[in-house]
């Protein structure tokens, strides 16, 4: 790339489909996605404005079906540039910024879910690298297991996606891309971020160092977040809302001439506080467990203190959560066509400490190791239409450890879908859909809890002998399948104008804690009741949008209407006088049921200044 008076010139494009991205400080990305012809080289000439201020020039090669502008569904780009300008708490209040109809439910600052359309929990899928993240993220105080730090760029699906990534996909995608070093002189180079946020006086700090030979690419990274409790205007200090977090990535590739591979690991540890807002009846302030059981009266609980407030140290009351993990990415042309190859295998250790008297020992344990495959072809284009086959699943096994309270049981998971897509184009129009089928099974063998009088908490009974052993969990097999499908169109009306159609049908199999939840999860401090003759979720949504985009301003406009069969929600338990059923500890009880319902709704966004006043291949 050369840089003279504004002129920018990308030279040496192989054959293939790129996405173009610019940056500019303080202004939208600009997007443009290009076609090289087999056999040619070309370059990309850019001319800025003479105010502009460039921050990153971004080409990648991009799969042929999933081109943005020409994709029928809504798809958001997040760039490098907008994520390090975005200064938030963690990177999914960074992409909701950027992303209109996304937003997030909020646990603390240090854990943020995200929400597409109104829907989210196990209805929004999260992808590391093209990767499911595979975490025991049923909960609301379940976060991301991700560097901030390191998430270079991210693209967020709005609408069923379940036709490329199968259950969880129901209401969109949120998907994130690590650092990979870019510049190919073959030296070594680095990077340091630090933070400070006054709020909860977050301390941040990452440091990245990278090496590219143009065939050959390392990059190695680290981090340290920590912080206070947060603060707001009625409370002031939030108790028991820090936390301390680290992790470590490696990611090396690869890079030849038909293709490349990826390989990578990351290490993600993060503790923080479980705040469950106990309070004060005369001074509203905040108080704090030390007894346990029967001895734990919430009325009499003791104020906590300025200094334990305004301190970085945690609570015993937290959780643990550690989260491994080992994937390589394969990309390759065949012949005319191409092959994309992801394995990986995941670990997760969730531990929450609920326990005053015995801070040791953790209330719930689990660990839930995960394989994730997932292999698509790109068969070669045929007179205008560019079909795909391809099929993605996960291997589970989940199994509580040492711990007194068991929310869900040891359970074995396997999932795999088959799907088939295909694009056509021609001149201003690109219709492309598709078809898939999933299917998913998941079964435990018979779960007994029983009482321990040594340490006065329950325990597992592997064998369900012991004459109090309780059968928590009585065993359980089942099969969940579904078809989903996807039509869209999309119509250039002019070199500023687009307008898109789209239907899909999306498909989402229950989850462990809608089916087989049976007791308190001391994290959420609420009881759960699950259902085990629950059917799968199918959902019919239908978009509408406009696209334009200017030099000087952009604007989208969407419609959608989403109906949803088998809708999974919870509903409070009541007594015989409608209050809520509460157990001795103030635990209120929910449980899971199914009904239909129906999310409509439209998204206007105006963007202005849109500064790229010529880019042309």
């Amino acid at each position: 790339m050369t840089n003279s008076l504004g002129y920018f010139a990308i030279q040496n494009l192989t054959s293939g489909n790129y996405r173009i991205q610019i940056s500019h400080a303080g202004y939208r990305n600009f997007e443009k996605s290009v076609s090289v012809n087999s056999g040619k080289s070309s370059s990309l000439n850019v001319t800025l404005h003479p105010n502009d201020t460039l921050t990153e020039v971004v080409v990648t090669g991009v799969s042929k079906a999933t081109l943005i502008r020409e994709n029928p569904i809504a798809i958001v780009s997040v760039s490098s540039g907008q994520i390090q300008q975005t200064m938030a708490p963690n990177i999914m209040d960074v992409l909701v910024k950027h992303a209109p109809g996304v937003s997030v439910v909020k646990t603390g600052p240090n854990v943020s879910k995200p929400f597409i359309r109104g829907l989210g929990y196990n209805r929004v899928l999260t992808l590391y690298n093209g990767i499911r993240q595979e975490g025991q993220q049923w909960g609301d105080e379940h976060g991301i297991e991700v560097d901030a730090y390191n998430i270079n760029r991210a693209e967020v699906i709005k609408g069923p996606a379940s036709l490329m990534y199968g259950s969880d996909a129901l209401a969109g995608v949120v998907s994130m891309f690590s650092y990979i070093p870019r510049s190919t002189d073959g030296k070594l180079h680095g990077n340091f971020t630090s933070e400070y946020q006054s709020n909860n006086n977050l301390l941040g700090n990452g440091l990245r160092v990278d090496y590219n030979n143009n065939s050959f690419f390392i990059s190695l990274a680290a981090s340290y977040r920590l912080a206070k409790n947060y603060r707001n205007n009625i409370d002031g200090r939030v108790y028991n809302t820090g936390f301390h977090e680290k992790t470590l990535s490696i990611i090396s590739g690869f890079n030849k001439a038909n293709g490349f591979s990826h390989f990578g690991a990351n290490v993600y540890d993060n503790k923080q506080g479980i705040p469950d807002g106990s309070r004060d009846s005369i001074s509203r302030k905040f108080t704090k467990q030390i007894f346990e059981g029967e001895d734990d009266i919430i009325k009499t609980r003791p104020v906590v203190d300025e200094k334990e407030l305004n301190s970085y140290t945690l609570s015993p009351l937290h959780q643990h959560i550690q989260h491994y993990r080992i994937y390589t990415h394969n990309y390759y042309k065949l012949g005319s066509g191409d092959i994309d190859l992801n394995i990986a295998v995941q670990q997760n250790l969730r531990k929450e400490y609920n326990h005053p008297t015995v801070s040791e020992q953790p209330g719930m344990f689990v660990k839930l190791n995960t394989l994730n495959y997932s292999v698509r072809y790109n068969l070669p284009s045929l007179k205008n239409i560019e079909p795909s086959i391809g099929f993605n699943g996960m291997i589970q096994h989940n199994k509580n450890m040492d711990a007194t309270d068991f929310p869900i049981p040891d359970y074995d998971l396997i999932d795999g879908g088959v799907f088939v897509y295909a694009k056509w184009k021609q001149q201003s129009w690109t219709l492309g859909g598709g078809i898939r089928y999933d299917l998913r099974q998941v079964k435990w063998k018979d779960f007994y809890i029983q009482h321990n009088p040594e340490t006065g908490f329950d325990q597992h009974s592997f064998t369900g002998e012991a004459p109090d052993a309780v059968l928590q969990f009585p065993a359980y097999t089942k099969r969940f399948k579904g078809f989903s499908a996807s039509m869209g169109i999309t119509y250039q009306a002019t070199d500023k104008i687009s307008l898109k159609a789209n239907i899909g049908r999306a498909y989402r199999a229950p989850n462990i804690t809608e089916i087989a939840s049976n007791g308190l999860d001391p994290g959420a401090h609420i009881i759960y009741l699950g259902n085990r003759n629950f059917d799968p979720e199918f959902s019919l949504q239908e978009d509408i949008g406009v696209s334009a985009r200017y030099t000087d301003f952009s604007a989208d406009i969407s419609i959608f209407n989403n109906n949803i069969q088998n809708y999974i929600y919870q509903n409070l338990e009541v007594d015989a006088n409608g209050d809520p059923l509460v157990d001795a500890h103030g635990n209120r009880t929910y449980k899971y049921q199914q009904a239909k319902a129906q999310l409509y709704g439209g998204i206007v966004v105006l963007s202005t200044p849109w500064y790229a006043e010529r880019l042309s291949i």
